[in-house]
């Protein structure tokens, strides 16, 4: 796919919630895989393989050895993933997707997700 445009894009069909409302399970996710590290800034959304599985999730930095991500949905804790396991930059998906405006609705959301998560007996919200 992407033959002249100086892209390799690829599909990839998300499942889970940890990136609700911008993606949610079943949604089929347009991936530029001829991206260079440099193309990733904080607030993009990137998919990366771990454990045989592709996963997307937010980018919150880069660094000389991989990228650090999170979940919107405030569930994980901060993580890397080498260059080689990166699988590709987000294409679409809307302006909280990618760049500024992601990482700051992203900043925004996990915030308020854990003072809620705090106050709430059980613990959980979404």
């Amino acid at each position: 796919m992407g033959h002249g445009c100086g892209m390799d894009i690829r599909a990839v069909r998300l499942e889970g919630t940890s990136m609700l409302p911008v993606f949610r399970a079943g949604d089929l996710a347009l991936l530029d895989a001829r991206f260079s590290g440099r193309d990733l800034v904080r607030g993009d959304c990137a998919a990366y393989e771990t454990g045989g599985r592709t996963l997307l999730h937010r980018v919150t930095g880069t660094d000389a050895d991989g990228v650090w991500f999170s979940d919107d949905a405030a569930l994980l804790e901060r993580h890397h993933a080498p260059w080689r396991a990166i699988r590709g930059k987000v294409l679409g998906g809307g302006p909280f997707s990618r760049g500024l405006p992601g990482f700051l609705y992203f900043t925004a959301r996990t915030a308020a997700l854990r003072a809620l998560r705090a106050l709430l007996p059980s613990g959980r919200a979404s």
